[in-house]
C-alpha cells in the first residue's frame, strides 16, 4: 500500500478530519475530509481507502446506471 501524503498542511500535521458522505452498500462508505476535501471509502473491517479521480468518474456512471434502471422499472411496472 502506498503512502499519500496530504496537501493541506492541518492534515499533514494533525491527521484527516473526516466525516460520512452516504453509504455506497451495507459494509461500505463514503468518507470526505472536512479540510482538504479527500474522498476516501471506509470499510466494515475498519480501513481508510483512498478513492482517485478516476473512481469518481465511475462512481458517477454506476449512479447514472442505477438511477435510470430504477427508471425504467418504474415505466414498465
Amino acid at each position: 500500500m502506498k503512502t499519500l501524503l496530504p496537501n493541506n498542511v492541518f492534515c499533514s500535521t494533525f491527521g484527516h478530519n473526516y466525516f460520512k458522505v452516504k453509504n455506497v452498500n451495507s459494509e461500505t462508505s463514503e468518507i470526505v475530509c472536512k479540510c482538504c476535501g479527500n474522498k476516501f471509502l471506509s470499510t466494515s473491517q475498519g480501513d481508510v481507502l483512498q478513492i482517485s479521480f478516476g473512481n469518481n468518474d465511475i462512481e458517477t456512471l454506476i449512479d447514472y446506471l442505477d438511477f435510470q434502471e430504477h427508471r425504467f422499472r418504474k415505466k414498465t411496472a
